[in-house]
């Protein structure tokens, strides 16, 4: 268990214990949820590393290119299975 403070910007900060056992590097993107009176937060899967097709660019991809990357991945996919490659 670990207690951490929440800041006046409302931010608090991970355990590195937990940070290493996940695997998290910073500009990891967390998901957070509520269960009950409970604060859930997961990290959210590299899209990059999902569909394995781009080189991992540098710094962070804005939603937009995300969903961009993700559906020309899943096209080309797509086009190779239909032999349209």
């Amino acid at each position: 268990m670990a207690i951490t403070t929440l800041s006046t910007k409302h931010q608090t900060t991970i355990p590195m214990e937990f940070v290493k056992s996940l695997g998290l590097a910073v500009g990891a993107r967390l998901k957070q949820s509520l269960d009950g009176n409970r604060i859930i937060v997961e990290p959210i899967p590299d899209i990059m590393l999902s569909f394995g097709i781009f080189s991992k660019p540098t710094g962070l991809l804005s939603i937009r290119e995300e969903t961009e990357a993700m559906e020309l991945a899943v096209a080309l996919e797509v086009m190779g299975e239909a032999g349209l490659e």
